[in-house]
């Protein structure tokens, strides 16, 4: 070793020094003997110094090596030929979840997991026939659970003895295990999440072709119904086509619920957010309620409760569609009373508590048939009712009040069932987020305000389509429609409604009569062969068409609406088509010789 070479020269320069001696004068009678001797007693003290010096740094260097092996954060672990335990640090005893002392002299394959100690061996055996270092990865015992470690190991030849002996270096990879682990559940996660996207892309796919199937007859059912029953005059026929049109219509409504009910589950509901008046919204469905109330004999109360907003801002029409089911659930379990509908407005923090906001609060109170403990848990369920006489004697698919609740949850409130006894009746509460409300001194009313919303003039408009005689008197339309039946049913209805109709039965006709005719309204299905609706709007778009283009389809899924927007169409209508409907949304784009609305 280097210090050893360095002590051993300095030990030469110290004899030599010794030998040589003192430049002095000696007396010539002086015996020689004492002379060596003294050269003597010199080069024994200098060989006595250097080894005192060799032997505190040969201590100070095992001090510093031993520090190194003992609080070194590996394990290190020497093991005899037969797997004894001959040494190990405070790491490789800390691994193996003993005291030191006690890990001495004992085997190693106690402390190995048993699903380790075959690997652990064939390592062993596998380190005695190479020269090079073996690593394996394997699983120690442990108080908690198994820990994972990689070990190094190197057979070496004890120096000095006939034998040899396995030093081995004990990493812990239980973090980088942890590591992977989570690389691969994180993996996992996209994997699922990508299969969850592709499903729920289907299901889209899947509704919408039904929606389109669906409602494609359902609108030669219900057009004609409609269109037969204004004309009739024998009660007996009346009755029955009155019968047919209510049923397409209920069917209508329980193919909607379905597809809203889908839309929110595949999170692909958006709520379309505008500012309305809270006393105009609350007339508007009073109204509508106490056309179903008045058909049972049931008294229908609506009343406010402290300050309510004058105007908030949220997704009215999903507001609408909340309140009506809950109201409807109402009526239909309800034979004989009255229903209550109590509105109120209170402040609320978010369940974070990063954020205050308002409520505003519907409470619908009944004097219905009630629920009873058993059946509440199944209140909520889709398809699911109270039980199965409930479901015979009152109808519905069970799903009204699941597409409430998840309609209020997505305008940021909920539904819930505040108490209900069997035989005295029922109440919900429901709230949503109000949005930016505005206030004045004098609290809402429910008579005597002017509601200015969008809503409100579609409202307006759909009643001058009910009321006007010849509401689209003049107005001259070209109906684009590759289904003969819906073709030759809104021929008959824009036609009664005083318009001049003219067809065409795919959408290269349509791009013809459009660019040849004058027309003051085009009304064109999107599902066409040949040149579909979006590709008709978009050639005629690009090619500077400035009259309105109307979009009839009979798919309802979310981002229909989106997307014939940026196709050019400026208004769009859904199948069945209803006459109201249609006529209001033609009377906004070319009202009696005036402006139009949009």
């Amino acid at each position: 070793m280097k210090f050893l070479h360095s002590s051993k020269q300095r030990l030469n320069r110290r004899v030599q020094m010794a030998r040589r001696g003192p430049v002095v004068d000696v007396p010539s009678w002086e015996p020689k003997i004492d002379f060596d001797r003294t050269v003597l007693e010199v080069e024994l003290e200098a060989q006595a110094q250097t080894l005192r010096e060799m032997r505190n740094e040969s201590e100070s260097m095992l001090e510093r090596y031993t520090d190194l092996f003992e609080y070194a954060p590996v394990g290190y672990v020497s093991l005899s030929s037969r797997g004894i335990i001959e040494e190990l640090n405070v790491a490789a005893a800390q691994l193996l979840d003993v005291e030191r002392d006690i890990a001495l002299g004992k085997p190693f394959t106690p402390f190995v997991d048993a699903r380790s100690i075959q690997p652990f061996l064939n390592h062993l055996y596998a380190c005695g026939n190479a020269a090079s270092k073996k690593t394996v990865e394997i699983f120690l015992r442990s108080s908690t659970k198994p820990v994972p470690v990689r070990l190094e190991t190197r057979l070496r030849r004890m120096a000095n003895e006939k034998r040899f002996a396995y030093r081995i270096v004990m990493i812990d990879i239980s973090a980088q295990q942890e590591a992977e682990e989570e690389r691969a559940r994180l993996a996992q996660a996209r994997l699922e999440r990508s299969e969850a996207d592709a499903a729920n892309r289907a299901k889209s796919a899947f509704l919408a072709t039904v929606s389109h199937e669906m409602r494609t007859p359902l609108t030669s059912i219900l057009g004609f119904g409609q269109v037969l029953l204004s004309n009739c005059t024998v009660p007996e026929q009346a009755r029955q086509l009155s019968t047919i049109v209510r049923n397409s219509q209920a069917l209508l409504c329980i193919m909607n619920d379905i597809l809203d009910l889908a839309k929110i589950e595949a999170d692909k509901f958006e709520a379309n957010l505008g500012e309305f008046e809270v006393a105009a919204f609350l007339r508007d469905v009073q109204n509508t309620a106490l056309g179903l109330t008045s058909k049972k004999g049931l008294e229908l109360r609506v009343r406010t409760e402290g300050p309510v907003p004058v105007g908030i801002t949220s997704d009215a029409e999903r507001l609408r569609q909340v309140f009506m089911n809950v109201v409807g659930n109402a009526m239909k379990f309800t034979d004989v009373g009255l229903v209550e509908i109590v509105v109120h407005s209170e402040a609320a923090i978010s369940e974070d508590g990063g954020k205050s906001f308002r409520k505003l609060c519907f409470t619908v109170r009944d004097t219905g048939i009630g629920i009873s403990a058993e059946q509440r848990p199944r209140l909520f369920q889709p398809f699911m009712q109270g039980d199965r006489l409930v479901s015979r004697s009152h109808g519905g698919t069970g799903l009204g009040l699941v597409l409430a609740r998840k309609l209020a949850r997505a305008l940021g409130g909920d539904l819930v069932l505040k108490s209900s006894e069997p035989g005295q009746g029922t109440t919900f509460e429901f709230w949503i987020e109000a949005h930016a409300p505005r206030w004045q001194a004098k609290p809402a009313e429910l008579e005597g305000s002017e509601d200015k919303s969008n809503s409100a003039t579609a409202r307006r408009l759909r009643a001058h389509a009910r009321t006007m005689p010849l509401p689209l008197k003049g107005t001259r339309v070209l109906v684009v429609e590759d289904s003969r039946d819906i073709r030759d049913l809104i021929q008959i209805v824009l036609t009664r409604e005083g318009a001049d109709v003219s067809l065409a039965a795919d959408g290269e006709e349509g791009y013809e009569m459009a660019r040849s005719g004058e027309f003051d309204v085009v009304l064109m299905d999107l599902e066409m062969p040949k040149l579909d609706g979006h590709a008709t709007a978009h050639k005629l778009r690009d090619e500077g068409y400035k009259k309105p283009i109307v979009a009839l389809t009979a798919r309802a899924m979310k981002g229909e609406k989106e997307r014939a927007q940026r196709s050019g169409f400026d208004g769009f209508v859904t199948k069945p088509v209803d006459r109201v409907e249609l006529t209001a949304v033609l009377l906004s784009f070319h009202p009696y010789g005036g402006t139009p609305v949009h």
